[in-house]
């Protein structure tokens, strides 16, 4: 982790309870953090824990709804005009409605396309042209990905899981063909988090820690291998050199 100490890292969701032990553990590794989320307040806990651990890294809370491009936009430009560049991308966006098909707001379905697809998708787009002038080495892409088509049996589901599973589905090929244009240089990596603490507590469960030390244990690997997929459920990694489709 050496390589990153100084470097830029944009986390989104960083209100998140997940976002946020990523965050502390990049600025542990003393990157500059840039934390995005709606709502200033919910950033509140990074910045007592920086009181509190005097940890070597800097974070940056900013308000930025990522369904919108015109804010994804402007907070990378002013990424862009006060660090130059960027680093590295945790895209950490989700979101799930929890109702029957009969029920199913389609407000909250178009949120979750807004959200789980355009808002992943365009950061990592964005982000991408920001990391195109760094040297190798320099940069990586991580997607917090989600496999609840793994989750549960077909019959427990609800229609808004369906709706969820699609949009993660489709952020999956998103990674790979990102991963096809950008990895030559830009290393991809998917980390899909099985089972996580949500589920019921008899199963085996991960905890925010397990997912950070995941993108800490990503953004360690050699340049010359990118972490296509680390699915934790068995703990173990696809790997493959950069460059190779």
């Amino acid at each position: 982790m050496d390589r990153w100490n100084g470097k830029i890292a944009v986390v989104t969701r960083a209100g998140s309870s997940l976002a946020q032990e990523i965050i502390k553990e990049l600025i542990k590794y003393g990157m500059i953090v840039v934390g995005l989320s709606f709502r200033y307040n919910s950033m509140d806990d990074i910045k007592e824990f920086l009181d509190i651990e005097n940890a070597p890294g800097i974070f940056y809370p900013r308000v930025c709804n990522i369904k919108y491009k015109e804010d994804i936009e402007e907070t990378l430009n002013w990424v862009k005009h006060h660090f130059g560049s960027l680093n590295v991308l945790v895209n950490n966006t989700g979101y799930l409605s929890i109702d029957d098909i009969t029920e199913i707001d389609y407000n909250d379905y178009v949120e979750s396309k807004e959200i789980s697809i355009y808002g992943v998708s365009n950061c990592a787009i964005h982000a991408a042209k920001l990391m195109k002038d760094n040297p190798k080495h320099e940069s990586h892409i991580l997607n917090v990905n989600s496999d609840i088509n793994l989750r549960f049996p077909e019959e427990t589901k609800k229609f808004s899981d369906f709706i969820y599973e699609m949009s993660t589905n489709l952020v999956r090929d998103f990674v790979e063909t990102q991963d096809i244009f950008l990895s030559s240089k830009t290393p991809i990596t998917d980390i899909v988090p099985f089972p996580f603490q949500f589920e019921p507590s008899k199963m085996p469960i991960l905890r925010e820690e397990d997912v950070a030390a995941a993108v800490i244990s990503a953004l360690s690997t050699p340049y010359d291998y990118s972490g296509c997929e680390i699915l934790k459920k068995h703990n173990y990694a696809w790997i493959k050199p950069v460059g190779d489709t």
